[in-house]
C-alpha cells in the first residue's frame, strides 16, 4: 500500500515535531502493511516563497532519510506537498511540488467556502498536463451539501483523497463517507497523520470498516490507486 498524504517529516510544519517522531510514525506506517510513504507537508504560497519551502523540505528529508537508512527501515519515501488553493498556482513553476516523479498535485481546497475560480484553476492545470488531487475530501462542508460540486471536478478529470481517520473512529457518522465510495467520487484513501497522538496512521483500520461494510472489492479500488 501507499499512503499519498502525511505530515511526517519533522520539524517543517504542524506535523511531526522531532526525528523521532517521524521514525515512530514510520514504524506504525510499515506494521499497517504499508509500502510507500508520500512526505507532503503544507506548503501556502500566501506565507512562504517557494524556493524557501524547497530548501525546508530538502533539509527535513535529508535528516529523516538518512535516519530510515541508519535503522534500516523496509520503507519507500517519495516527496510531494500538501499545497494551500490558490490561483497562484498557475502562475509557477510547481513540478517540484508535485509528487516526485509525476505531474500529480495534492491540493488543500479552503475549508469555509468553495473557491469560485476553483473550475478554471483545474481546468488549466488539466490543460498544462498537470492532475490536481483534492485533499481529504470529506472536510469540506459544501461537497456534503452540493455533491455536484465534487461531481463537476471529477469529471473534469480531478482526482479525490479521502482521510482514514474518520473510519477508525466509532462515534464518526459514515455513511456521506461511504456513499462518495460507491459513487467512485474518490479515488484513494490516506492517513493525513500529523502526530502519533493525536493523528496517527490508522490505514489497516480503516480498510477494515470499508471493507465490512463495502466489500472487498471496493477497498482494493482505493488501495490500488497508482500515481
Amino acid at each position: 500500500m501507499i499512503d499519498l498524504h502525511t505530515h511526517i517529516l519533522p520539524g517543517i510544519d504542524d506535523g511531526a515535531g522531532t526525528l523521532n517522531e517521524s521514525i515512530k510514525l514510520l514504524q506504525m506506517e510499515i506494521d499497517s502493511g504499508v509500502k510507500t510513504v508520500a512526505l507532503t507537508p503544507h506548503y501556502r504560497p500566501s506565507a512562504d516563497t517557494l524556493k524557501d519551502f524547497l530548501r525546508k523540505r530538502k533539509d527535513s528529508y535529508k535528516r529523516l532519510s538518512a535516519e530510515v537508512e541508519r535503522r534500516g527501515l523496509r520503507i519507500k519515501l517519495i516527496l510531494g506537498a500538501e499545497v494551500a488553493y490558490s490561483p497562484d498556482l498557475l502562475e509557477m513553476d510547481i513540478d517540484e511540488i508535485c509528487y516526485e516523479g509525476t505531474k500529480t498535485i495534492l491540493i488543500e481546497l479552503p475549508p469555509s467556502h468553495y473557491p469560485t475560480l476553483v473550475k478554471n484553476v483545474f481546468y488549466e492545470l488539466l490543460l498544462r498536463g498537470y492532475t490536481p488531487l483534492i485533499a481529504h475530501c470529506e472536510r469540506y462542508p459544501y461537497f456534503s451539501k452540493n455533491t455536484e460540486l465534487l461531481e463537476e471536478l471529477v469529471y473534469m478529470g480531478a482526482i479525490v483523497q479521502i482521510n482514514a481517520g474518520p473510519f477508525a473512529r466509532k462515534w464518526q457518522n459514515k455513511r456521506r463517507l461511504f456513499s462518495m465510495i460507491n459513487e467512485e467520487l474518490v479515488h484513494t484513501i490516506a492517513t493525513d497523520t500529523h502526530s502519533v497522538d493525536k493523528r496517527p496512521p490508522k490505514l489497516k483500520t480503516a480498510m477494515k470498516v470499508i471493507e465490512k461494510k463495502l466489500g472487498i472489492e471496493a477497498v482494493q479500488r482505493l488501495v490500488s490507486f497508482e500515481l
